[in-house]
């Protein structure tokens, strides 16, 4: 009986300590997050930086065009003076698909900028096999090999294999081409993709970037280990997904593709990270460069969330919605009354989720009282309360893999005792 009590008052001691811990280490996140995000640059998505993204989401679901539908474009099979096939497009001024299966990209110009598009993974499994490459490989700036690891940065091995295609020597001499008739040098190259080609993006910005790439990704896996510094996080435009899920009691689904390969990769992601989803009018900045604020569960993912085109929630037409509604674009998450989850309420500009919609917390709904606020010792019960929502700080790189395994068992990283 005694062994017993001791027993219990160990535990109990043990859990004090813990919670104890937990949420001395909760506000101490809270403060990392708060001045982690003083220190970010503005997001500033006007007409300019809006259009660049609707042009390279447009470009990055054409870049999965198949071969039936890029021949309808395509002007000479051979053309007597470069021997290779050339094309014209409608919307674009200039424009020329490179297919070395399992790799496809698009060159093009559009209002005076030029455009390298990269496509994503298709159902080839070669193209899988890609993916699933996680082994390290040195990427030199400009691809120049110069033997000193300080002009490299260490990139996941399997986005780089586009390097070794035929195609690549011919693109890049169009690209340059192209870039020889901008008039700004500084506002011409933008390098796009979405999923596997977001990853290609950041590689080909390496190896480019002497010619200062403005970057804009969609639905990107992290592809470069910390501190690459010919990455610049000041002209790169990461956009992730977020959507309604109908029927789950959390309400709200992230595109998985973002977040998953964290889990094993070991690379980072650069940049703004900006959320896009069901308020046309704003966007929520939830990190800059390796400061990322917002770190869905694992069983907060939808595959529907990854969507590049042909539905009315994909990345392409979320940038359209926000083109549709300038000038006035907002940047600290969705408006009153947009569908939110109380487990992700900074979503909402209110910072408040009631009755499933962004609200001011001070004026519920029919004046109904609202639900406790959750905390680190409540747990759900009879599916009415949801864990806690904990904020995401900056945390040393020692620690990315425990907030990676929380995310994928669905515990908040708040309560381990690191």
């Amino acid at each position: 009986m005694l062994g017993k009590m001791n027993s219990f008052w160990g535990q109990l001691v043990v859990a004090t300590l813990w919670l104890s811990l937990s949420v001395l280490l909760l506000t101490t996140k809270t403060l990392l997050v708060s001045a982690a995000r003083e220190d970010w640059p503005e997001l500033v998505l006007d007409k300019r930086i809006v259009g660049i993204s609707l042009i390279s989401a447009q470009l990055s679901n054409l870049a999965y065009a198949d071969s039936t539908s890029i021949e309808q474009w395509m002007t000479s099979e051979n053309d007597t003076t470069t021997g290779f096939p050339t094309y014209e497009h409608p919307d674009y001024d200039y424009i020329n698909f490179y297919t070395e299966e399992p790799e496809q990209a698009i060159v093009a110009k559009k209002e005076g900028r030029c455009y390298l598009a990269f496509r994503g993974t298709n159902a080839n499994p070669e193209d899988w096999a890609q993916n699933l490459d996680l082994s390290e490989a040195r990427l030199y700036k400009d691809n120049i090999d110069t033997g000193n690891t300080a002009d490299a940065c260490v990139v996941r091995a399997g986005f780089t294999l586009f390097l070794s295609t035929s195609v690549v020597a011919r693109g890049r001499a169009d690209l340059q081409t192209c870039v020889e008739t901008c008039d700004d040098p500084d506002d011409c190259l933008v390098i796009t993709g979405h999923s596997q080609g977001g990853a290609e993006s950041l590689v080909a910005a390496i190896t480019l970037y002497s010619l200062n790439p403005i970057v804009v990704t969609f639905g990107q896996p992290p592809t470069a280990d910390p501190n690459c510094l010919y990455v610049m996080d000041n002209r790169y435009y990461r956009y992730v997904n977020w959507i309604e899920k109908i029927g789950d009691k959390v309400g709200v689904a992230f595109d998985p593709i973002v977040y998953t390969p964290n889990l094993f990769s070991g690379a980072e992601h650069y940049g703004y990270n900006i959320l896009v989803g069901e308020d046309p009018t704003s966007v929520y900045y939830a990190g800059y460069g390796p400061d990322i604020e917002l770190n869905p569960l694992l069983v907060h993912f939808s595959v529907a969330a990854h969507s590049m085109g042909e539905t009315n929630y994909s990345y392409e037409s979320r940038i359209g919605a926000l083109f549709d509604n300038l000038p006035n674009i907002g940047t600290d998450g969705s408006v009153d009354g947009t569908v939110c989850s109380w487990f992700y309420r900074e979503l909402c500009v209110s910072k408040s989720c009631v009755k499933a919609a962004c609200a001011d917390e001070g004026e519920p709904e029919n004046d109904e009282p609202l639900p406790p606020e959750p905390n680190e010792t409540s747990s759900p019960e009879n599916d009415e309360t949801l864990p806690p929502q904990t904020d995401e700080a900056t945390k040393p790189p020692s620690k990315n893999k425990a907030k990676n395994w929380c995310s994928l068992f669905g515990v908040p990283y708040s309560l381990l005792p690191l």
